[in-house]
């Protein structure tokens, strides 16, 4: 049986922080359910979550049973956010999302460090006190890209 607790983690932590809807964790739930000949009752019970709310869905992805690390599955979710990025999304939302992910996966502090540099430069760009925005907004995505980041 295939390991899907990063999996199961990146839904986790994105329904926690906000950044991923619940209902994406169900149909990756339902796409295993799918795929795999006898799938585990972990990932049923994540499918079968949504009458459960917000915080069952939660609860379902944790009990997903296989090796975790919770760094990749960070790395995960800043790729999303850099995609979102890169389609227009803004600059702002994202380098508070990205802080948020780095801090609740638990990166190195020196990654913390550096991406709540940038999330304080982006929001004061936003607000006009810092007025090279195209710089941050390239340093945002450069950190989202670097290799220390992105470990998948």
């Amino acid at each position: 049986m295939k390991n899907y607790a990063i999996e199961a983690d990146y839904y986790m932590y994105g329904i926690k922080l906000g950044i991923l809807g619940p209902e994406l964790a169900i149909s990756w739930a339902y796409r295993i359910i799918e795929k795999e000949d006898d799938p585990s009752g972990e990932v049923i019970e994540v499918a079968l979550s949504k009458s459960r709310g917000r915080n069952g869905i939660i609860e379902a992805l944790c009990e997903v049973e296989g090796v975790r690390d919770s760094q990749l599955s960070g790395g995960m979710l800043l790729l999303e956010l850099l995609r979102r990025l890169e389609n227009g999304a803004s600059p702002a939302s994202v380098s508070t999302n990205a802080l948020s992910v780095v801090r609740e996966t638990k990166f190195p502090e020196d990654l913390i460090w550096q991406f709540n540099v940038i999330d304080d430069e982006v929001l004061l760009a936003e607000q006009g006190i810092y007025t090279d925005k195209e710089r941050t907004y390239t340093a945002l995505r450069d950190l989202l890209r670097s290799p220390g980041v992105q470990k998948t």
